[in-house]
């Protein structure tokens, strides 16, 4: 996922799967040097096959700004999926995969392990799925999200290996 602003000041992240792009402020407090803001989720892939976009959902995300650096997410809110692009148990209807591509997109965007908060019930199985570790507090269930880790820095846990290196 490549980092992109925009000269209006709307920013995100493009991918070949998944562009989550937006950036406008959302209602909320944040902490200084921070910003809860709403991006908009695209099929990428339907944009190079057809050469239009296709709003896939929604997301509201904490983001803290650096000097220096791309803004970094570290906290998301909501992920909403369009209703009509999502799976439904009572009518059979299959989903089409775009909650876990954009959570997988979510995974090249953070540097570290983020938060999930307020997952509702009935969404657990889902972000169980998806590989977010559920943490549940009275009336309220949380997760953290793992950044995708590329195969060449996943540390070295067998020996054996280790040693014939």
């Amino acid at each position: 996922m490549k980092f992109h602003e925009n000269p209006m000041g709307l920013f995100g992240w493009i991918g070949d799967d998944v562009t989550i792009y937006g950036g406008m402020q959302a209602d909320g407090y944040h902490p200084k040097g921070h910003l809860w803001a709403h991006f908009i989720a695209f099929d990428a892939r339907h944009r190079a096959e057809s050469g239009t976009d296709r709003q896939i959902g929604k997301l509201k995300l904490l983001i803290k700004f650096h000097e220096e650096a791309d803004p970094e997410v570290v906290q998301l809110l909501e992920l909403e999926i369009e209703r009509d692009l999502r799976r439904n148990t009572r009518t059979k209807q299959a989903g089409q995969g775009f909650g876990r591509r954009t959570v997988e997109a979510l995974k090249d965007i953070i540097n570290s392990d983020i938060e999930i908060k307020d997952i509702k019930p009935s969404a657990k199985g889902f972000w169980q799925k998806v590989g977010v570790d559920i943490v549940s507090r009275p009336r309220q269930i949380d997760g953290v999200l793992h950044p995708r880790r590329s195969p060449e820095l996943e540390p070295i846990t067998d020996n054996a290996a280790y040693q014939r290196m």
